[in-house]
């Protein structure tokens, strides 16, 4: 069956070989959107989430790779501030 020049099967719209739903494409039962994977609305990149155009791993932000807490870049476990180093805990000499 043919829906504006789409072949339909089972229900499912097919445009240029590629399966359609709700107007997005899937990929290996998954949705693409602009190219871009969507798993649970987020979308991946590199098998990552991504949130507002930022990578996540394991729930941290990664920022040209490094990570950040509270918007504030960690370096090996630190927290750098206007590119100075603060420790979470001081400890008395």
């Amino acid at each position: 069956m043919l829906l504006n020049g789409q072949v339909l099967l089972n229900g499912q719209v097919f445009l240029n070989g590629q399966v359609l739903l709700n107007g997005q494409v899937l990929l290996n039962g998954q949705v693409l959107l602009n190219g871009q994977v969507l798993l649970n609305g987020q979308v991946l990149l590199n098998g990552q989430v991504l949130l507002y155009g930022q990578v996540l791993l394991n729930g941290q932000v990664l920022l040209n790779g490094q990570v950040l807490l509270y918007g504030q870049v960690l370096l090996y476990g630190q927290v750098l501030l206007n590119g100075q180093v603060y420790v979470t805990e001081w400890s008395s000499l």
